[in-house]
This record gives C-alpha cells, structure tokens and sequence, in this order.
C-alpha cells in the first residue's frame, strides 16, 4: 500500500486473512509466516503525545509516521495525510512508477474509489493493514504488509482482483516518506521471504491474468 493502480495507463490494484477470488489464492501461504495483525494493535496504544514546545526526537516522529500508516490503510486513505510525505514523494510498484505529492494523492483516491477515475473503474475496493513494522538495521526505513482487492466495473463479467504484498518506505531525518516502493507476493516474493524487483510487464500479465473470465 499499500498499492498499485494502473491496466497500461489503464488499471490498478491493491481482502483480509487468505481469501479465494476464481480460485485463486493470493500467495498468502507464501507470506503467512510474516503475517503479525497484533503489532499493528501495539502501535495504537503506544507513544506518549509530546508537550507543546517539546522537540520530538526522531524515533518519536518515526512512531508518529508509523500510526500515521495505520491509520491511512484503515480507512483506505480518507484522508491522505499530506504531511508525512515529502514534496517529491515517488512511488513504484509492479504497475506504476511515479513522483510527486500530487501525484501520490491522485493515485491512492483512485484506488479508493474518490476520484472520477476510480469511480468509473471499481467497486468494492479494500486494504487490509496485517503489520506496520520496522525493518531490522534500516533507521530510515518502515514496511507494511497488505492484502487489497477491487471489482473491475468496466468489463460485463466483472472480475475481482486480490493481491497480498509488502510496501518499504524510505524516510527522511524527520520521518517523512521519501519514497514507496510496493512487491506483490505472487511475482516478487522468492525463497525465505525476501522480495526482488519483477520482471518487465510482469505486473500487467498479473492482473490481465486475474481480470480474464472465469
């Protein structure tokens, strides 16, 4: 997520616990082991607000970006909370590449269905948060871990897509988010978990795959 969206400049994507769409289940087992719903729960009770005046420590504004992460996919990003990215914010995944705040906004309304654009293409969108976590000897990094679905609207049959996958973000000395960068389980997982970059146009054959009849 967070995220994908796009069919050629043309569709995108992002269910809770394994979930079946025509058959089809989305290499949960593959991540299952990483799967940790209760250290998204931790985060809600943890870090003490910091009195005014008070500067926070980066480790505080790392805990706040994190919560803010929480938050962002439980409510599919209604709202986007703009400060805790930078202006030159990218993000990339098995379908898009692109940079910008503005950019990033547009593209996570889309999937949420609050731009025309993503009004016309889906139905039934959803992002379920599994973990928001660090990622060992990386300061300046944070992942989280999802599964996200859609119904395409365009096509008379109506597909559901599903994928499950990782996003790591990369931040700043003040815990704003440089960049994104999502892997799908079933195109970038490989052997005891670790994720590598995908193939070219490996992320539109998977969806094209997942949107064929059933």
């Amino acid at each position: 997520y967070w995220a994908a969206a796009g069919l050629g400049a043309a569709v995108a994507a992002f269910a809770a616990g394994p979930r079946m769409v025509d058959g089809r289940l989305a290499a949960l087992s593959l991540a299952a082991p990483f799967y940790a719903p209760s250290r998204v729960v931790m985060l809600q009770a943890s870090a003490t607000p910091t009195p005014p005046g008070v500067a926070q420590s980066f480790e505080q504004k790392k805990d706040a970006l994190k919560r803010c992460l929480a938050r962002e996919y439980r409510s599919f990003f209604r709202p986007f909370e703009a400060d805790f990215y930078s202006e030159d914010v990218s993000f990339r995944d098995p379908l898009n590449d692109l940079k910008g705040k503005e950019k990033y906004r547009g593209n996570v309304e889309m999937l949420s269905g609050d731009s025309l654009v993503g009004n016309v293409l889906f139905r039934d969108a959803f992002i379920d948060l599994h973990a928001v976590e660090d990622v060992p000897g990386e300061d300046f990094q944070v992942r989280t871990r999802w599964t996200l679905g859609f119904t395409f609207k365009l096509l008379p049959w109506q597909p559901q897509a599903l994928f499950s996958g990782v996003s790591e973000y990369v931040i700043d000395s003040e815990a704003k988010v440089l960049s994104q960068r999502d892997y799908w389980d079933t195109i970038n997982l490989q052997g005891r978990g670790a994720y590598t970059p995908e193939a070219p146009f490996a992320g539109l054959g998977d969806l094209g795959e997942q949107l064929l009849p059933s």
